[in-house]
């Protein structure tokens, strides 16, 4: 038995004195039907909400929801780091006197040091799907995390 669990009316029966019990169980039971709705809306809000935050933005978890929604059975979309990882530049001030050679160097923006994109291997089948995927990657992933789709 979970932690909410109610049962309306063993509750009920506890509550009535013991001459009335035989009698109104089921009248009151009826009448509370309203809280039974509320309760049972409860329990699928918990439920929906436990399984929302069972993902995370790790690899393997988005690869487990991504799966769990489009390709239950056969479960072959794969998410992989691209390794396209971009280093930061470091150069020395001239006051520390080393010389300085850049050669042919691309310097890129701070806002794209150390960010690393990720790959996403979704079967040709599921091209129609392309729209609920990329809004459930973009719910769970990092922010500023970038990700391709590619189809096999």
């Amino acid at each position: 038995m979970g932690k909410y669990d109610i049962n309306f009316r063993k509750q009920i029966k506890q509550v009535l004195p013991t001459i009335i019990r035989k009698n109104l169980v089921d009248f009151i039971y009826v009448l509370i039907k309203p809280i039974r709705d509320i309760y049972f809306r409860f329990l699928v809000a918990k439920e929906d909400n436990e399984s929302k935050l069972s993902y995370n933005a790790q690899y393997p978890n988005l690869q487990r929801l991504l799966n769990d929604k489009f390709d239950e059975v056969l479960r072959r979309i794969q998410v992989k780091d691209s390794g396209e990882s971009i280093d930061e530049l470091l150069i020395f001030p001239n006051e520390e006197q080393k010389p300085l050679h850049l050669g042919q160097v691309i310097i890129y923006p701070s806002s794209r040091w150390g960010y690393s994109p990720f790959l996403v291997l979704v079967p040709e089948e599921l091209r129609s799907e392309e729209n609920k995927i990329r809004r459930y990657l973009d719910n769970y992933k990092f922010s500023g995390t970038k990700y391709t789709i590619e189809y096999e």
